[in-house]
């Protein structure tokens, strides 16, 4: 299915359940199938922090657990997260997860 050139997304980074996050995998996908993306939701802002790190804000989109978790947090979390990064400016990561990659996923 990752192979198709229909739009993939991964929720919670890939890493809901799991002890320990295993961003390597993601890195792997996102380096083999152009149309696959993750998502914030229910993700703390060092995963997300890492995840972009990692990924580039290019692969990522925002997402929220909006009945568990207010919405102020996840865009919060997101914020807070894009604070500061390695390789990529702020503004450019918080408009490519908050509105950038949503338009790449319909127009795919």
């Amino acid at each position: 299915i990752f192979s198709y050139n229909i739009p993939i997304i991964i929720a919670h980074l890939g890493s809901f359940g799991l002890l320990e996050d295993d961003l390597d995998v993601a890195q792997r996908i996102v380096g083999r199938y152009p149309n696959v993306f993750f998502d914030t939701a229910g993700c703390s802002p060092s995963l997300i922090r890492k995840a972009i790190n990692m990924l580039s804000s290019n692969k990522i989109i925002f997402g929220s657990d909006s009945l568990y978790n207010r919405m102020t947090y996840s865009l919060y979390f997101v914020y807070i997260s894009t604070r500061n990064l390695e390789n990529e400016d702020q503004n450019v990561a918080l408009q490519n997860i908050l509105s950038t990659n949503i338009q790449k996923i319909v127009n795919l």
